[in-house]
């Protein structure tokens, strides 16, 4: 459960940078968010191998195998949207 507290953490802080940054800007670069998107994705990742241990016991060792293995369970998983997706399709 850690982990998702860190997760919802980052995202918190990704989502407040809004205020600040549009996303939708095609050619904006920033630490802050270069650095936030990295600490996302680890957290992912870290889920998706963790889910993997939890369905079949195994430790994938890149994200094709998280893929093949949490879709042939939970196939509809995609269907999941997150508050970037949100915040993105408001702005467009």
């Amino acid at each position: 459960m850690y982990g998702w507290q860190r997760y919802l953490s980052i995202e918190q802080e990704f989502a407040a940078a809004r205020y600040y940054v549009s996303f939708s800007v095609g050619n904006a670069y920033s630490e802050f968010f270069t650095r936030e998107v990295i600490l996302l994705g680890v957290e992912i990742e870290a889920a998706f191998k963790e889910l993997c241990r939890r369905i079949n016991n195994s430790t994938p060792g890149n994200m094709g195998d998280y893929k093949s293995i949490i879709l042939g369970t939970y196939p509809r998983i995609v269907d999941i949207y997150t508050i970037f997706d949100l915040f993105c399709k408001r702005k467009m």
